[in-house]
C-alpha cells in the first residue's frame, strides 16, 4: 500500500472515532450529503473498485453530514473491507460504527449490519465456531428483530458457512429463512443481500448434499436474475464452472468459462487464494495442465502465507498431478504425498478439500493402470476407498452433531423466536408486499422445501388426491391463460383444510366475489379463489379476510400468488403440493429449528 493510502486510513481512524465523541446536536451545521445507494449497491454486487469512491466522498461530505449518513458510509467500508479480506479495515470501521451508535439509541438499528459484517469477515477466514457464535447472538438480538433486511442477510451468510462445514440440512433451513425475509424486504435498502447471491447459495447446499439437478437449476436461476456486467455475475459462473468440472460435465464448465465477462473481482489474498485453487481444477480437468500448475503455484503461496493448511493441501495435491502429467518428475509425486499427508492429519471438513483427497488417489489409481503398473494402481484403488469410508463417517458424524444442535435450547429458542416474528409483524408483512419477489424466487422457494423434504426421508407423507382436476382444468387453464395473454393483474387464493368442517360459513366470502372471479375444490379439503384484474390492496383485503376465517386453526395452510409468477396448471399443482409438504413437516418437525417458518401458516 501507498504511503499515501496508509496516510488516509490512520486518518479516518482518527477523525472517525473523534466524530464518534463529539455532540451533533447543532442540525444546521448538518448538510445533506449525496446518497450512498448506488455504492451500496455496487458492493453488494462484489465490486472491489468500490472503496476509493468512498474515500472520496469521505474527505469531501463526512465531518458536515448526518449520523444516518456516517453510520452507513462505515458499514460499506466495513463491507467493502471483507471483499478484499482487510481485516484491519474491518476492525476500523466496526469500531468507529459501534463508536457512533453507543449513546444514540435512535441509530442501534444499526447494530444488527455492523454484526452481518463481522460475522462474514470472521467466516471467510474459516473461523466457523466463531462466526456461528456471532450469528446466533446478532440474530437473538431485539436490534435486528423485525429488520427483515438484515436477517435475510445474517442467515443467508450462516447458511454458506453451514455448508463449508458439511451442514447441509441446518443450511437448507437458514436458506429457506432467508428467502422469507427477503422478500419482506423493503423497496429502500440500508444493505442488500443480492437475491442471484442467494440463489447461488442454495446452490452450493444442494452440490454438497449431491443434488445435482436442484444445484444446477439453482445456479441458472442465480446468472438469470444477476447483472451480467457485474462482478458477482463473474463470480458466480465460475464457481459455477468449478462444479460442473467436479460433476464431469467438462463441456458445460467450458461454457461457463468462455461466457465469464471482463469484470471480475480483485478479491484480497484469502480469496484470491481460492479462487486461484479452483482454476487449478478446473484446468487441471480440462488437461490444460500448464495453466493447471500455475494456478496452483499461486494458490499454494496465498495459503501458506495465511497458514491455511486444508486448502494448502489440496492446491499441493493439483500441483503435484499437473506436474506429474507435464514432466512425471519427483517434484510432483512429492506435492502430491505432501498434500495428501497433509490434509490426511489436518482436514476436519466435509467440502471440497476432502473431495481433492479422494480424487487424487483416484487419478493415480488411473494413471498407474494406464502405465501396466497395476500393483501400484491397485494399492492406490484401496487408498481411495478408504478415504471415501472415512469421508462418509465423517458425514455421519456430522449428522449426529447436527441432530444433537437442532435439539438444542438454544436452537429452539432462536426457531420460536423468528416464529413470533412473523406472527407480530403480518400487518407489516402485508404492507411490504409479502410476495413481491420475483418468479425465480418463488420457484426456488418450492424446489427448496421439496428437496428438504426428501432430504429428511420422509416416507408416509401424502396430500390429499386430485378432485376431479379434469373438470376444472379448462377454468384453471383459461384463467391462467387469459391473465397471462392480456397482461391484466390475476391472483390465487389456496386454501387447505384437512376438515371440510372448516370450510362451513365460507360460502360468505365466496359471495363476495365478484363477477368474472371463481372458486373450484382443486384438491380434497381445499379451496382455490381465482381472481381477475384484482388490484394489489384488494388482493390484499380478500387474503386478510381468508386469514381472518381460519385464524388459531394450525392445520390450515394459506397462500396467495400473482399469476404472471405460474406457468401453467402442472406448475401450479406442483407449487401446492409442495406447500402443503412443507407445512406437514413443519408441524411433525417441531424440534428442528427454523423449520415452522417454511409453511405459511395461519
Amino acid at each position: 500500500m501507498s504511503r499515501t493510502g496508509l496516510k488516509f486510513k490512520k486518518a479516518i481512524a482518527l477523525l472517525g472515532c473523534c466524530f464518534a465523541l463529539m455532540p451533533f446536536g447543532h442540525a444546521a451545521e448538518e448538510v445533506k450529503a449525496p446518497s450512498l445507494d448506488r455504492l451500496a449497491n455496487r458492493i453488494a454486487m462484489y465490486d472491489t473498485g468500490a472503496m476509493p469512491q468512498l474515500e472520496a466522498l469521505y474527505v469531501k461530505h463526512y465531518m458536515q453530514a448526518d449520523m444516518a449518513w456516517k453510520l452507513r458510509w462505515n458499514l460499506l467500508a466495513c463491507e467493502a473491507s471483507t471483499l478484499v479480506s482487510d481485516g484491519e479495515g474491518v476492525a476500523r470501521y466496526l469500531a468507529v460504527g459501534r463508536a457512533l451508535m453507543e449513546h444514540r439509541p435512535a441509530y442501534h438499528y444499526y447494530k444488527g449490519y455492523f454484526a452481518a459484517c463481522e460475522a462474514g469477515f470472521t467466516q471467510t477466514t474459516t473461523q466457523y465456531e466463531a462466526a456461528d457464535k456471532l450469528y446466533d447472538a446478532a440474530l437473538q438480538s431485539e436490534h435486528v428483530q423485525g429488520n427483515p433486511e438484515v436477517l435475510a442477510i445474517l442467515l443467508s451468510r450462516q447458511a454458506n458457512g453451514l455448508s463449508d462445514q458439511g451442514k447441509s440440512a441446518m443450511a437448507m433451513q437458514a436458506h429457506l429463512e432467508a428467502m422469507r425475509h427477503m422478500v419482506l424486504r423493503p423497496k429502500q435498502h440500508i444493505f442488500a443481500y443480492p437475491e442471484g447471491l442467494l440463489h447461488f447459495s442454495i446452490g452450493r447446499s444442494y452440490h454438497y448434499l449431491g443434488k445435482q439437478l436442484d444445484a444446477r437449476a439453482s445456479f441458472e436461476q442465480a446468472i438469470a436474475v444477476t447483472d451480467p456486467k457485474s462482478s458477482l455475475a463473474w463470480f458466480i459462473r465460475f464457481n459455477y464452472a468449478t462444479v460442473l468440472s467436479r460433476w464431469g460435465d467438462l463441456n458445460a464448465a467450458g461454457i461457463q468459462l468462455d461466457n465469464l465477462n471482463n469484470n471480475p473481482p480483485e478479491f484480497g489474498p484469502i480469496h484470491s487464494g481460492y479462487f486461484s485453487k479452483m482454476m487449478a481444477e478446473i484446468m487441471f480437468r480440462l488437461e490444460r495442465y500448464d495453466d493447471s500448475l500455475m494456478r496452483a503455484n499461486i494458490a499454494m503461496l496465498e495459503f501458506e502465507r495465511v497458514d491455511m493448511i486444508e486448502p494448502l493441501s489440496s492446491s499441493m495435491i493439483y500441483a503435484g498431478m499437473s506436474e506429474v502429467m507435464l514432466t512425471d518428475g519427483e517434484r510432483g509425486w512429492d506435492n502430491i504425498t505432501r498434500g495428501q499427508e497433509l490434509m490426511g492429519e489436518h482436514l476436519t471438513i466435509t467440502g471440497g478439500d476432502w473431495g481433492a483427497l479422494v480424487e487424487s488417489w483416484s487419478w493415480m489409481a488411473e494413471y498407474h493402470a494406464e502405465r501396466g503398473n497395476f500393483e501400484a494402481a491397485l494399492h492406490a484403488k484401496e487408498q481411495e476407498r478408504l478415504e471415501a469410508v472415512r469421508l462418509e463417517a465423517r458425514r455421519g458424524e456430522d449428522r449426529k452433531e447436527e441432530q444433537a444442535e437442532m435439539l438444542s435450547s438454544q436452537a429452539e429458542s432462536r426457531r420460536e423466536a423468528l416464529e413470533g416474528l412473523l406472527k407480530e409483524e403480518h400487518a407489516f408483512q402485508r404492507e411490504r408486499a409479502l410476495w413481491r419477489a420475483g418468479g425465480g424466487l418463488l420457484v426456488m422457494y418450492f424446489l427448496t422445501r421439496a428437496s428438504y423434504v426428501l432430504y429428511r426421508r420422509r416416507k408416509d407423507a401424502r396430500v390429499g388426491e386430485v378432485v376431479a382436476v379434469q373438470d376444472h382444468g379448462a377454468k384453471l387453464d383459461s384463467f391462467i391463460g387469459d391473465v397471462r395473454t392480456e397482461k391484466a393483474t390475476g391472483s390465487i387464493i389456496f386454501i387447505s383444510a384437512p376438515n371440510s368442517e372448516r370450510f362451513e360459513g365460507f360460502n360468505e366470502i365466496v359471495s363476495g366475489l365478484r363477477e368474472g372471479d371463481d372458486v373450484i375444490e382443486i384438491f380434497r379439503g381445499s379451496r382455490l379463489l381465482m381472481l381477475r384484474d384484482i388490484k394489489p390492496k384488494e388482493l390484499e383485503w380478500r387474503e386478510s379476510e381468508v386469514r381472518e376465517h381460519f385464524r388459531g386453526q394450525k392445520d390450515v395452510v394459506i397462500f396467495c400468488r400473482e399469476i404472471p409468477r405460474i406457468e401453467n396448471r402442472e406448475s401450479l399443482l406442483r407449487s401446492i403440493r409442495f406447500e402443503i409438504e412443507s407445512a406437514e413437516l413443519a408441524r411433525e418437525e417441531k424440534n428442528s429449528p427454523g423449520l415452522a417458518l417454511v409453511a405459511n401458516n395461519v
